[in-house]
């Protein structure tokens, strides 16, 4: 609105220089950020800090707008007043799609800050083993000692980053470095008690040398082999959003995916452009060209949503026009990066009855595999859960099957790919009016349905509750299920439902359950069609801004504490009081439990921290100091509002006995 009534888009604030686009950028608004570079938004302006959009966008990890900025001619390797730059704040933030993005966009991976501190050292101080792996991989200079002589295997070693110092180790560094001010990295794991640290580092620890360390890149590389096979094998078509943009301009119903070339010849597209469209996924998906979406700069799309009819999924094109409309709204379907957008819809992308019998044989491929489309980090889910009073099929979304499988293998992407779209069509004369159809709008962001995955026997109960279009799918469903927990639900390291309002207590409850699961899991156990590994847990927990309380952090909290790989609990503006801060102190209290543990947030909780509870922070304290594993606890905006100054003070000066413990306020 503000854009259209001709408003200055790049007028900075007098108090720090900062911008429209910038506000955008820091507060994760890729839409904004889109419109906003669209009027010619100034990409690199600075701050009286130095700080651009991009600096902003990198520090939170807001990967769509980084993308954004990036295609936007944002420059990379811009540094602030400190001379720091947007990849040294997404490793110190443990961003690692954000440095691969920046790695991609070829930022500068040596650059040191006023205090001689590198990206790698951030990473490795912060025992970010993911981005350390990739700046190492990226030709970081291991060995580059900061002003005060401390290098990045000192950082690690510091804060007792076990599998980073390995890594580091691994990839050349020196531990034979001395700096005026630590002396050597043994030398300072010697003076912090920590014999095998020492040991590692002295060269007498050659099991501890080997200790695994999960490589980003590969991962993510590893995850995405198996839908680029599906794509070149023909198991499954995505169709370039051009085809369906047609469709959906002419009135037609998506056609069954052995129609579609006959159908766009009976619009109008020529042999030529239909080859190509036939053809466009799978050169994305090519066994030469190895990279993933998100650094190949294309975008796959998979639609949730309820059959309409028996006979046809769309008859009247319902779905179509939402899902054209919603992918329209996007930056990243703009010009010429739309044209790098294909869509997953089950009707068009798998062989349909009648099939022969090689059409029979990829479809069983492609139906074995579809966990992997909804539940996989590299691709896009829109959700469709409006269902026409007056169809032949009108059973709420809700309420179906397949919908439910769909909705709960999604459980652990992040919410950037998942995509709400309205329930009801908007008629033209009512956009062209300024006006909006009652009830044309789906949920508010962060407002959607929660359904969390769970444990396979708890989704056999729920899915036994639901309608499937064909009966049979039933046992097909479950098994799909059972081979996402087993094959991608162990695998996966940071789990987050932030802002999501509705995460209540019991889905953390059925969270927990699924936790429960995992941790009884044997190596070697069959999960639907795979063997399984066992699980080694989950590296972050993240239910900022969620609806859960107590009840539900609390839970979380017994039902993880023997994982030895958490190491960040996020309880950032919930309901959450002390009785939680309790809880979490009687866990840390006893060893091994919560181990790895680094970072607690209760930042904007009202915990109801007062003079008297000041003793559970400090007992809290004390256990992190006996353990000898640095922890910081985040009580910033308002957290410890209700403790008085006195006491405030009083607390302060106690915790100074506990230097491995960080009080943030």
């Amino acid at each position: 609105m503000l854009v259209k009534e001709r408003a200055r888009v790049n007028e900075q604030i007098k108090s720090n220089g900062a911008t429209a686009l910038m506000f955008a950028a820091r507060n994760g608004h890729p839409e904004v950020v889109g419109v906003l570079l669209r009027e010619k938004a100034l990409v690199n302006a600075k701050t009286s800090g130095g700080e651009t959009p991009l600096f902003y966008a990198a520090s939170g990890g807001h990967v769509e707008v980084v993308d954004a900025l990036i295609e936007g001619k944002a420059e990379v390797n811009e540094k602030n007043n400190t001379n720091s730059t947007a990849l040294i704040q997404a490793a110190q933030n443990g961003h690692p799609e954000v440095v691969a993005l920046l790695l991609k966009a070829k930022a500068e991976v040596n650059v040191q800050t006023e205090d001689g501190s590198t990206a790698l050292m951030y990473a490795a101080g912060y025992g970010q083993a993911d981005v350390v792996g990739m700046l190492l991989r990226n030709n970081a200079e291991v060995n580059l000692q900061a002003k005060d002589g401390s290098t990045a295997l000192m950082k690690a070693t510091s804060n007792h980053h076990k599998g980073v110092v390995a890594l580091l180790l691994r990839n050349g560094a020196d531990p034979t470095i001395e700096s005026p001010v630590f002396g050597t990295a043994a030398a300072l794991a010697e003076k912090q008690k920590r014999p095998k640290l020492q040991s590692l580092l002295e060269g007498n620890a050659p099991d501890l040398l080997a200790h695994p360390v999960v490589d980003w890149m590969e991962s993510q590389t590893a995850s995405w082999t198996p839908i680029a096979e599906l794509i070149r094998e023909g198991a499954v078509m995505l169709w370039p959003l051009s085809v369906l943009r047609l469709l959906a301009q002419k009135q037609r119903p998506v056609p069954r995916r052995q129609d579609v070339p006959a159908e766009l010849r009976d619009l109008g597209m020529e042999e030529h452009k239909i080859q190509a469209a036939l053809e466009g996924a799978a050169k994305f998906a090519a066994a030469e060209n190895t990279e993933i979406p998100l650094l190949g700069r294309f975008s796959l799309v998979c639609i949730s949503y309820g059959w309409l009819s028996r006979a046809h999924p769309d008859p009247n094109s319902f779905h179509l026009q939402l899902l054209v409309k919603g992918i329209d709204r996007q930056w990243w379907a703009k010009g010429q990066r739309g044209e790098r957008v294909f869509v997953f819809w089950d009707f068009m992308s798998l062989f349909q009855l009648p099939r022969d019998e090689q059409q029979e044989a990829l479809f069983r491929k492609a139906l074995k595999n579809l966990d992997l489309l909804y539940s996989s980090s590299h691709t896009r889910v829109y959700r469709s859960t409006g269902v026409p009073p007056n169809s032949p099929n009108a059973l709420p979304y809700d309420k179906r099957g397949w919908p439910t499988f769909e909705t709960s293998v999604t459980g652990f992407k992040p919410s950037r790919l998942l995509h709400q779209l309205p329930t009801t069509l908007q008629k033209d004369s009512e956009c062209r009016g300024g006006k909006k159809a009652q009830g044309d709008k789906g949920p508010g962001r962060g407002h959607e349905a929660v359904l969390p995955p769970r444990a396979p026997a708890d989704f056999n109960s729920l899915v036994d509750t639901k309608t499937f279009t064909n009966g049979a799918d039933t046992e097909t469903v479950k098994t799909l299920y059972e081979q996402f927990v087993h094959r991608t639900a162990c695998s996966v390291q940071r789990v987050s439902f932030s802002s999501r309002a509705l995460f209540s207590d019991d889905d953390a409850a059925s969270l927990c359950g699924l936790f429960k699961y995992l941790l009884t899991m044997q190596p070697g156990q069959e999960g639907g069609s795979s063997e399984v590994a066992q699980w080694e847990g989950t590296e972050q927990i993240d239910l900022s801004r969620t609806g859960v309380t107590d009840k539900g952090a609390v839970m979380v909290i017994e039902t993880l504490k023997e994982v030895k790989s958490l190491r960040s609990l996020d309880f950032t503006q919930t309901k959450v009081t002390m009785e939680t801060v309790k809880a979490l102190e009687v866990a840390l209290r006893r060893l091994p439990n919560l181990a790895s543990l680094g970072r607690v947030s209760f930042s904007g909780c009202r915990l109801g921290l007062n003079d008297s509870q000041k003793i559970f922070i400090q007992k809290l304290a004390s256990s992190v100091e006996f353990r000898r594993k640095r922890l910081t606890l985040d009580l910033r905006d308002g957290a410890a509002e209700s403790i008085s100054r006195v006491g405030m003070h009083a607390l302060q000066h106690n915790l100074k006995q506990c230097p491995q413990f960080e009080l943030i306020l």
